[in-house]
Parts: structure tokens; C-alpha cells; sequence
């Protein structure tokens, strides 16, 4: 026996990222994970304008508002929290002391969302979980710690999560025809449901997201096996975190490596790994004296003037 592990292929893809082409994230908190790997390499990236969102169907309707520039929000998604306004289909970082505010903060999202997702080359939605939760029979992303007998907690059926997925996706297309959609089912568990809880939840989704793919017929509507890499390559606790259920940093880069290796055009990977350089450079805040830290920033400066120079990039 040669290999003492299950190494899972990840396939090839005809469609690569480019140089320049933007990428945009909506999903579960590993969908952020990614992004904040995108962005060490300077690739631009909106991830979750309504903040993390977990659920097939949370998520069908936030990418409705984008597509759609939806301005006016329905006073039912609208709580009060330790004085604050939130909404129920957004992240407490989109609060505000007023209804008005919120409602602006909303609105700004939702049109720079918009722009995005339109120009990108890439989306990339990420499942976390089949559980929704429902306030007076609405769907919600976000209960902001809000009373449990206050919702309903339903498990979606298979059927479902693939109606929201080729809802979502038709959606995506009257917007952008051109975008790369991957699916990906994060690894992360949810282990307040049991560890059988989370299995079939995640069973759940991986087969309406099967289904989706099949009945989308789209060849740009493809699945990354994110939750399989972590599960079936990584199987071992070392490649978690100390809460033994978000992966580690080391299992987050592998698959990130395993995604690259898909997506991105070798250009790209290489302006990736010059990106990832720069920005430890940028992150380095050297102690001494002020002599120091200005031979420093004029470093940064020299070195972001001959990676824009070389790239074509405007990156600051």
C-alpha cells in the first residue's frame, strides 16, 4: 500500500480564473474562510453582504434582493434588540439605532451586492446546514439571540433544497450569464444537532445539491468538495480547531490549495503567491525606531508600485 489516506480528486475545470477577474462568496462562515485567503492574495472579493448565512433557502432570498436591487424590506424581518434595530435576514453589523438606518444600511448593501455579483467571474455559494428557522412563517438568516420558542425550527427536505438552489441559480443568471456558480457543502459541524443530527443535514444537502446540478444542466454550475477533502482526505482531529469543529488553519489552506488548483489559470497562481508576499509585508508592523517604520512603509510603496507595474493592477 502506497497511500495510507483517501486522497479525494477534485477533477479539472475548463472555466479558469483569471488575473483581474472578481469573485463573489455568499454562505456559511467557511465561505469567509475563503475569501479571507482570496484577499491575502489580492484577489477582490464581496463575500456575505448580509453577513454569514447558513441555509439553502436564507440563501435563495438574499440573492433575490441583490438580483432584483430590492430597496423596501418587510417590517416582519424587522426585531429590537438591547435598543438596536436588525433585520432578520442580516448580520447584527448591519444594525443601527433606528429603523430608517437600518433600512439605509440594507439598501447599501444590497446595491453594492448587486454591482458585484454582476461583475464577477466567480460565485461561490457555500451550505452550512438543511435547518431553517422560522419567525411568524417567515424564513429567516440571522435570529440575533432572540427567544427559541420565538421560531419554528424545520429541517428541509431534499426537494427543497434543490428548488432554492436552481431558484437561486436562475436568478444568478438573469444577472450574470458569464459567472463560474460553484456549490460547496462547508465542512464545518454542526454539532449542536448531534453528531446524527448533523449527518443527515448535511446528507440533506449534498444531495439537493446533486439534484440541483443535475436538473440546472448548466456546465458552468458546478460542485467543489469542500466538505469531502476535510471529512475523507483530512479525517483526523489534527486538522481541527480546539473546538474539535471548524477546521484548522493548516486543513482551510489545503483545500484552498485544492481549489486553486482547479480555477485558477497558472498566471493567476502565480500572481496569487506574489499577492500572498505583499500582503505579509503590509500586515508587518516592525518595532524601533521612526527611521524604521518609514524605511518600511517606503518598502511597501516600492514593492506595491512593481506589483501593480507588472500586473496591471491598481491594488493599494
Amino acid at each position: 500500500m502506497n497511500e495510507f489516506r483517501t486522497i479525494v480528486e477534485v477533477g479539472h475545470s475548463a472555466d479558469k480564473l483569471k488575473v483581474g477577474d472578481k469573485v463573489f462568496t455568499m454562505g456559511s462562515c467557511f465561505s469567509d474562510e475563503i475569501t479571507d485567503r482570496l484577499m491575502r492574495k489580492k484577489i477582490e472579493c464581496n463575500s456575505n453582504p448580509y453577513g454569514v448565512v447558513y441555509n439553502p433557502m436564507s440563501i435563495e432570498r438574499q440573492v433575490e434582493r441583490i438580483v432584483y436591487k430590492a430597496m423596501d424590506y418587510p417590517d416582519v424581518e424587522v426585531v429590537v434588540r438591547d435598543g438596536a434595530y436588525h433585520s432578520l435576514m442580516a448580520h447584527s453589523k448591519l444594525g443601527a439605532d433606528s429603523k430608517e438606518q437600518l433600512t439605509e444600511n440594507l439598501r447599501a448593501a444590497t446595491a453594492k451586492a448587486h454591482e458585484d455579483m454582476k461583475s464577477a467571474k466567480m460565485i461561490v455559494l457555500t451550505l452550512g446546514t438543511a435547518w431553517v428557522y422560522k419567525y411568524m412563517r417567515f424564513v429567516v438568516a440571522n435570529c440575533h439571540k432572540l427567544p427559541a420558542s420565538d421560531f419554528d425550527r424545520v429541517m428541509m427536505a431534499v426537494n427543497e433544497v434543490s428548488l432554492s438552489l436552481r431558484n437561486a441559480i436562475r436568478m444568478i443568471r438573469q444577472l450574470n450569464d458569464e459567472a463560474i456558480v460553484v456549490l460547496t457543502v462547508s465542512p464545518i459541524r454542526h454539532l449542536k444537532d448531534t453528531a446524527h443530527g448533523n449527518a443527515i443535514s448535511k446528507s440533506t444537502l449534498l444531495l439537493g445539491v446533486e439534484d440541483a446540478i443535475m436538473r440546472a444542466a448548466d456546465p458552468k454550475v458546478v460542485y467543489f468538495p469542500s466538505y469531502e477533502i476535510i471529512l475523507d482526505d483530512l479525517r483526523d482531529y489534527r486538522f481541527y480547531a480546539e473546538d474539535m469543529v471548524h477546521p484548522s488553519e493548516v486543513a482551510v489552506d489545503y483545500v484552498f490549495e485544492k481549489f486553486m488548483d482547479v480555477y485558477f489559470d497558472d498566471k493567476l497562481k502565480e500572481y496569487a503567491k506574489e499577492g500572498e508576499s505583499l500582503s505579509k509585508l503590509m500586515a508587518h508592523r516592525p518595532m524601533g525606531h521612526e527611521s524604521d517604520i518609514e524605511k518600511h512603509m517606503q518598502t511597501i510603496n516600492e514593492k506595491l508600485g512593481l506589483f501593480n507595474e507588472k500586473w496591471g493592477t491598481r491594488i493599494c
